[in-house]
Parts: C-alpha cells; sequence; structure tokens
C-alpha cells in the first residue's frame, strides 16, 4: 500500500471527526465524547459530568456509585468513581464488581466494538490514569492495579490486554502508535499510523515506575520489568528485564543471579514497583 493509500483512511477516520464540517459541532461530540447520537442519553451524560463529577466527600462517592453505572455497558457491584473521573463514550465500557477509578483517571472506550473497554474485578485505575481506546479494544483483568499518571492506549485496528495480577507503577506508558515516516515531502503525521497489532500482557507481571511498552509487544506470564526500562522485543515468562532497550537480566524459574552491572537496574525497579505506588 502506498503512503497516499494509507494516510487518507487515517486521516479522515480520526481528523475527520473532529474537523468534519458535513456535521455540527454538538454531533461531533456526541460522536468522539458521549459516544452516542441519542438525545436522552446526552442530556443524561451531561448532568451526571456536571453535577457529579467534581462532587468532593464521601457525598460525592455514594452518588457517582449509584448514578455513573447507568451510562456504562455494564457496571458490577461496588464499583467506586473518584471525584473528577471522566468517562467518554461510556456505553462500550464494561467494569467488573469492586473496580476503583481514581480521582482525575480518563477512562475512554471509543470504539468500533460493542466493548471497546473492558476492566476486571477488583482492578484498580490509579490517580490521573489515562485508560484510552482510539478506535481500538481493550481487555485489563482482575485484581491489577495501573499506576498513577500511567497512560494506557489501544488505537486502530490494535488489541490491548493486561492480565490478571498485575502490577504496573506510576508513570508508565502502553501502546500508542508509530508513524510511517517513508516520504519527507508530507508530515509524518499525515503519512498513517504503523500499527503492530497491540500488546499481550500474561498474568502476574511486574511494571516499575516509568516502564515503556511499545506497540507489538508480548510479555510472558510472572514476568518483571525494572524501572525505566523500554521494551522493544517480546520477554519471555517469568523474564526478568531492564534498560533502554530492555534486556533480559535472568529468568525467575531458572534462579540464576543477574550479572554485576545489573543489579543498579533491578534495584530501582525493586524501589519504584511497590504495590503501593503501582496503585497510585
Amino acid at each position: 500500500m502506498s503512503s497516499d493509500e494509507r494516510t487518507e483512511p487515517k486521516k479522515k477516520k480520526i481528523q475527520g471527526q473532529i474537523s468534519d464540517e458535513s456535521l455540527s459541532i454538538l454531533a461531533r461530540y456526541q460522536k468522539i465524547v458521549v459516544g452516542s447520537s441519542s438525545l436522552f442519553f446526552l442530556i443524561r451524560y451531561e448532568l451526571s459530568v456536571l453535577f457529579l463529577s467534581g462532587m468532593k466527600g464521601a457525598l460525592g462517592l455514594f452518588l457517582r456509585q449509584k448514578l455513573f453505572p447507568g451510562l456504562l455497558k455494564r457496571c458490577g457491584r461496588k464499583v467506586v468513581f473518584g471525584s473528577d473521573v471522566i468517562l467518554r463514550c461510556p456505553r462500550t465500557i464494561a467494569l467488573g464488581d469492586k473496580v476503583v477509578v481514581s480521582d482525575g483517571a480518563v477512562v475512554d472506550g471509543r470504539s468500533t466494538a460493542d466493548v471497546g473497554l473492558s476492566i476486571g474485578d477488583r482492578t484498580i485505575v490509579g490517580q490521573k490514569a489515562l485508560v484510552l481506546c482510539k478506535e481500538g479494544t481493550m481487555r485489563i483483568g482482575a485484581d491489577t492495579g495501573i499506576g498513577a499518571n500511567s497512560g494506557l492506549y489501544a488505537v486502530g485496528t490494535n488489541v490491548l490486554e493486561i492480565g490478571d495480577n498485575c502490577l504496573i507503577g506510576p508513570y508508565c506508558y502502553f501502546g500508542g502508535t508509530r508513524y510511517h515516516f517513508d516520504r519527507t515531502d508530507i508530515p509524518m503525521r499525515l503519512q498513517g499510523n504503523d500499527l503492530r497489532g497491540g500488546i499481550r500482557v500474561g498474568n502476574d507481571c511486574w511494571f516499575g515506575a516509568g516502564v515503556k511498552v511499545m506497540d507489538g509487544i508480548t510479555i510472558g506470564e510472572g514476568a518483571i520489568i525494572a524501572s525505566g526500562a523500554v521494551v522493544t522485543k517480546d520477554v519471555p515468562a517469568y523474564a526478568v528485564v531492564g534498560g533502554v532497550p530492555a534486556r533480559i537480566l535472568r529468568n525467575r524459574k531458572d534462579g540464576e543471579q543477574p550479572p554485576a552491572d545489573a543489579h543498579d537496574t533491578l534495584e530501582a525497579g525493586d524501589e519504584a514497583g511497590t504495590v503501593e505506588q503501582s496503585h497510585g
């Protein structure tokens, strides 16, 4: 496919939704933010955002717990929504029991799928975390912690899957996309996304603070990713990796000790990736 062929559809799909003058500003807002063309749902959404999102204290927690679930595709029991939480396209979001969406988090279900974003039981989305479907699909397992200020993205046709019992430290980055850059006569942003299929993370993985996982990566069960690592290749199950780009330091099942020059990386991961931090 040429650059011209892959550029135009992407421009229409993403930029066109914002700048499409064939739609009114209200219709564009409904499509991108509300996720529904229903006037009744728009009014319900706006009233919830206006009166409940920023409400502090126990009363705000109580009212959001009672009224926000009605905006979602599915919502389990005893879900907690912190103050200033932003829900976009909520009708494609499914939350399990006892999920916590902490203060200031942004949860966006914008997707062509019936359920664009699903989050399993007892998972915690940390303060000001971004969990965004940008036309993609995201599935997050149960008992997982997403650290404060982390960003999880499912772009285009990509799928982001995170297993159960995972620990994700603060300021981590998963997904996003690359751009094609073959041509120099047009800006890179107009050359289309170079999608690699998304990210798959197995159960019981631990990510220290500031880890970045690139599109197209699979991380096996039980892996540990040290603080600050940039993951550009698949990670085997139970591997301990660190560095930029990340490399394998040892395997948890082999019992081998890491090389002498790896201790600083491992210590950084241990210090920044505690359970408390991963929950934000």
